[in-house]
């Protein structure tokens, strides 16, 4: 198996559910192609991977995403669920 394959079958059931609802919602919501960073180099690229859908629908692994091309928004307040810096 690829490392994305890998890195996607490690998720649970729940896990896929919650990512790929999110995904569909934003593209129902007019983002074309909604991608979710996932932070880690997957493939080692240097640059880190995102979660998308493939035509189809189904979650995938994307590769050389840039954080600006994903849904990704950040108020400057720090990490969602822990303290600002």
């Amino acid at each position: 198996m690829s490392k994305k394959r890998d890195y996607l079958a490690a998720l649970s059931a729940e896990e896929k559910q919650a990512l790929t609802a999110a995904l569909h919602t934003w593209r129902d919501a007019g983002e074309k192609n909604p991608m979710i960073p996932i932070g880690e180099d997957i493939d080692e690229d240097g640059i880190a991977d995102s979660w998308g859908l493939t035509p189809k629908g189904i979650l995938t692994v994307r590769s050389g995403v840039s954080l600006d091309a994903t849904v990704y928004q950040s108020t400057g307040e720090g990490v969602e669920g822990g303290e600002p810096k």
